[in-house]
């Protein structure tokens, strides 16, 4: 009895350490690695799985050239992926992940069957879980069931995934110029549901920084969220993800609480801009409508509208607008919006109609209209100073209609004309100069004038007269001091040669005539 007790002790003994010898060889060695990878089933219910060269050991780490779970709902694909795993978990149905790297993780969300029956749902069976350190992924792609692909870079991300949900301890993720970090979990529901913090950066050189805070509750089909913009300037906003599995879109309001251009290292000459908003879009596309407040450019609420995407780098318009309630002074266009140095780098190019100024909520003999513009095209473009070109026609009260070209550079505090040419009075004026709003609000412009025909101003004094014209003022307003000087003057005045010079200035009421001279034949 003795005997057999011991032999089979003996055979159990060897039995156990063949098994341990047989476990050591599959965590210790490459080969080991390889004899349990293909023993593993290639499909496993609705699930395939392939595994293609795997390299290294169970307790050294790991490698695998490629990595394809198929499921009916989801496909991932990991191309060159490694990891290393701390061993004895194993042994209690944990799987501890010290570190896992790949250089792609592709991961395509399916449609959903419409029969497909309803399952509890859950992540791993019950006594299982996975846990990682460290995590990370050169480049994500999500495909979404409609075929919209989004990739993200530099992934990296700290959790564990249990029976019923994934809590993320750490994660970030770049997605273009946006840098994203959050915290959360994901529980198994239908749909899937989902909670945490998020903060958003972005840095773009030679411009502001971009940073907001959101906190967010909800599932794949409709996430409420509250978000703050503290940087480059203060807005709330409050909104709904929607859709994420099938047809991603958003929507929400935002509330502008002091939008200043200052900021992006422009002048102060549209003042602190506020306002409610109308927000949504997709993954990369984006809209904003709503009435916003600029005191620099006049009183009451100017509508706004834009339309766009982004795509590599560049923000695409394909629609804004401005219009003012009170004058109801339009402006719109289309074009690019381009990160660069000294920048943004601009291509924006449309038009306007019905522009009056100033923009007032009506004209009173204290604010009377000064002039406006029934229609015009412009082209703005480059870097700073940028690149201005504005063409239109010009109505002055009491005048007849002029023609306007314009060709010069916007900087950050006035605006440089290189060349205006006008049709007016039945003559032309080719003239440069520049309007100035900062520190303070003055314009001048100089040049030849050709053809001027006094009858347009006065009936009877029928002329054509030639001279040289400069002119300087401040501010921009109907009680403007005025400097003009007149030199040259030659042509011919009802029908005699006419020649003269003359300087005029204006300020608050008061006339300044100096060495005025004026020649009309025999007229002085």
């Amino acid at each position: 009895m003795k005997r057999r007790l011991k032999i089979t002790a003996l055979v159990l003994g060897l039995l156990l350490l063949l098994i341990l010898a047989l476990l050591a060889w599959v965590l210790t060695t490459e080969a080991g690695l390889r004899f349990a990878v293909a023993r593993l089933p290639e499909r496993m219910g609705k699930v395939t799985l392939k595994i293609e060269e795997v390299r290294g050991t169970i307790a050294g780490g790991f490698s695998a050239v490629r990595v394809d779970v198929d499921h009916e709902l989801t496909r991932t694909v990991v191309e060159r992926g490694s990891a290393r795993v701390n061993v004895w978990p194993l042994l209690v149905g944990r799987i501890a992940v010290r570190e896992a790297r790949a250089d792609v993780v592709l991961i395509e969300v399916k449609p959903r069957p419409k029969d497909r029956p309803k399952m509890p749902s859950k992540f791993l069976p019950r006594l299982l879980s996975i846990g990682t350190e460290r995590a990370h992924a050169d480049l994500l792609t999500v495909i979404a069931p409609n075929g919209r692909r989004v990739e993200f870079s530099d992934v990296n991300g700290a959790g564990i995934v249990g029976h019923k949900s994934i809590r993320i301890f750490d994660s970030s993720i770049v997605y273009g110029l946006l840098r994203g970090r959050a915290i959360g979990e994901v529980r198994a529901a239908d749909p899937i549901k989902l909670r945490g913090d998020a903060t958003v950066h972005m840095l773009i050189e030679g411009q502001p920084q971009w940073r907001a805070d959101a906190n967010f509750d909800g599932d794949l089909d409709k996430v409420p969220l509250t978000a703050i913009l503290h940087e480059p300037f203060r807005a709330d906003m409050k909104g709904e993800l929607l859709s994420l599995s099938n047809n991603f879109h958003w929507t929400g309001k935002a509330q502008v609480h002091n939008f200043d251009l200052r900021a992006f290292g422009a002048g102060s000459a549209l003042g602190i801009i506020t306002g409610p908003l109308d927000i949504g879009g997709e993954m990369n596309a984006f809209h904003a409508r709503g009435p916003l407040l600029v005191p620099g450019l006049g009183f009451g609420a100017f509508d706004v509208a834009f339309d766009g995407y982004y795509e590599d780098q560049v923000v695409h318009a394909t629609h804004y607008e401005v219009t003012h309630r009170a004058t109801r002074s339009h402006v719109d266009g289309q074009g690019t919006i381009q990160t660069a140095e000294n920048g943004p780098k601009l291509l924006l190019r449309g038009g306007f109609t019905g522009v009056r100024w100033p923009l007032v909520q009506r004209f009173t003999a204290e604010t009377p209209q000064l002039f406006s513009t029934p229609e015009g095209t412009y082209r703005l473009e480059g870097l700073w100073p940028y690149s201005l070109e504005a063409t239109g026609d010009l109505y002055v009260p009491e005048l007849d209609p002029m023609t306007v070209a314009m060709r010069g550079a916007l900087h950050k505090d006035h605006l440089r004309i290189d060349d205006l040419v006008l049709d007016a009075f039945g003559g032309s004026a080719k003239l440069a100069g520049e309007a100035r709003w900062a520190p303070d609000e003055s314009w001048s412009l100089a040049g030849p004038v050709k053809g001027f025909n006094p009858a347009e101003l006065r009936p009877g004094f029928t002329g054509a007269l030639d001279f040289d014209l400069a002119a300087r003022g401040t501010p921009f307003s109907a009680e403007t001091e005025l400097d003009v000087k007149v030199d040259k003057l030659t042509g011919k005045l009802r029908g005699t040669a006419a020649s003269g010079s003359g300087h005029i200035v204006r300020r608050s009421s008061d006339w300044t005539f100096d060495a005025v001279r004026f020649r009309a034949g025999n007229t002085r």
